[in-house]
């Protein structure tokens, strides 16, 4: 018993407190924004005149009939199909003519706008009271001292 207590004062003595770093902190913080915008506008395609053209030759029969004796001539334009022709009752019909037309629809366009922040944080946590190196000799020959007290006043006790 008696050997133990001294034993446990130089434990106790020799048990100080632990320097620990904190460690460096750090925060990274990004946004994503993402604009998708459509604009609606309206658009007209227009269709220009065409014409297509048919030319033939007539005759008429004993019965007073009109009859397409020959066709001396057929076009077609760029869009338009070459004309009908149809006789009926001694009247000729033909068809193949357009006019100017434009056609209106709206057209919607899209952009995307993507919009990037990034917020970052770096916290450095500094030492503020840092022992100097004489400090630091001072505390070790402090405890080098109580040491060897206790150890003498242990040799004086025995």
């Amino acid at each position: 018993m008696r050997n133990i207590i001294p034993f446990l004062i130089i434990l106790m003595l020799l048990s100080s407190c632990s320097r620990r770093l904190l460690p460096l902190e750090s925060v990274r913080d990004s946004i994503v924004e993402r604009k998708v915008i459509e604009k609606v506008r309206d658009t007209a395609v227009i269709f220009y005149p065409d014409s297509s053209l048919i030319e033939a030759l007539l005759e008429c029969d004993s019965l007073r009939r009109v009859q397409i004796k020959q066709i001396t001539k057929i076009s077609s334009g760029k869009n338009l199909l070459p004309p009908t022709i149809s006789i009926k009752d001694n009247i000729i019909s033909a068809r193949a003519h357009t006019d100017y037309r434009v056609l209106y629809f709206q057209l919607k366009d899209r952009y995307e706008h993507l919009l990037v922040k990034k917020q970052e944080t770096i916290i450095r946590v500094k030492e503020v009271n840092v022992l100097t190196w004489y400090q630091k000799t001072l505390i070790y020959l402090g405890k080098l001292s109580v040491i060897i007290l206790i150890i003498f006043i242990i040799r004086k006790i025995k």
